[in-house]
């Protein structure tokens, strides 16, 4: 699969405070990507530097082969964004708007039309393309938002926060539009406090805090990482009260119930102790069947985006 972005030892510092520290990552052709973080992670920070709104003070940006330091011109070509949109134009229109941002993509004048009302009606929001957007919602002016970021078709689309101001059926709205942006084969990177979104549609995270990348992967297989707590042990017969003791001895075991078909632990540890507790247990008699991890993907990023990096 093709490589659409490479971020390289990127760093941002403003005077002595240090945002970004030497991040690197590439994504490949087609991922939905979902970045992830507490407030002050460096989220947004990080999507201005990969869209050329801001300068790193070090590291190196590729779009699609394209330097994004030496020739942002050429590697925007690529790039549909919404990052940090204050407000639009009140006194335009949806149609009028997205006209000014085809012709500034130099869309050529037969496709434009076709072209704004082909997005408008995905998002749902064909009936207003001539109405003031003075007049709209926050949830109908962030659609319009959305709308000028795939208007010119990007290979990658950039949105920071997506959902915000949406109700339930925008939500719905733009979920189905990213999710067939991306059956389609474009490369999508979305920035979100909504952990569930991010399970939702992505199938790979990246996890900052402090500046710094704490924990990336697939999303179908973060809760079989290392910072897995919740875990249940299948057994061949229920334990005894004997065996539950010797269970609550092992150190790494903050708490072990009796459940129907086993024992669900918690355990204080990474993976090598999860290893370790196994090797226990069948050491001990316990006869062990299966072991399946009960951690959501929400209660894994939200431990790991708790993580402090020095």
């Amino acid at each position: 699969m093709n490589e659409t972005l490479l971020v390289q030892d990127i760093s941002l510092q403003y005077h002595k405070t240090k945002i970004l520290h030497e991040i690197s990552f590439c994504i490949a052709e087609g991922e939905f990507i979902g970045i992830v973080g507490p407030n002050g992670a460096g989220k947004t920070s990080l999507l201005k530097i990969i869209t050329g709104l801001i300068a790193p003070s070090h590291g190196k940006i590729e779009v699609c082969g394209i330097d994004m330091l030496s020739n942002p011109a050429s590697a925007l070509d690529n790039i549909g964004c919404a990052i940090d949109y204050s407000e639009l134009y009140p006194e335009s229109t949806p149609h009028n708007f997205l006209k000014y941002v085809c012709r500034l993509y130099s869309i050529p004048d037969n496709l434009i039309e076709s072209r704004i009302e082909e997005v408008l009606s995905k998002l749902d929001m064909l009936a207003w393309k001539d109405k003031k957007i003075g007049t709209f919602s926050k949830g109908m002016k962030q659609r319009i938002i959305i709308a000028q970021a795939i208007i010119n078709n990007p290979k990658i689309i950039i949105l920071d926060e997506p959902m915000s101001g949406l109700d339930p059926i925008g939500m719905i709205v733009v979920s189905t539009l990213l999710k067939e942006l991306n059956d389609s084969g474009t490369t999508i990177i979305i920035s979100s406090h909504q952990i569930h979104l991010i399970d939702k549609l992505c199938n790979k995270v990246f996890i900052l805090n402090n500046g710094q990348v704490v924990m990336s992967g697939e999303t179908s297989t973060l809760t079989s990482t290392e910072i897995s707590r919740k875990i249940l042990i299948k057994t061949v017969s229920t334990p005894s009260d004997n065996e539950m003791n010797y269970i609550m001895s092992i150190p790494e075991i903050e708490h072990a119930e009796k459940v129907n078909g086993g024992i669900r632990v918690y355990i204080n540890g990474d993976i090598n102790d999860q290893r370790r507790l196994l090797i226990a247990l069948m050491n001990s008699g316990i006869e062990v069947y299966a072991v399946e991890s009960l951690d959501s993907t929400e209660d894994v990023i939200i431990k790991a985006m708790k993580r402090r990096v020095e």
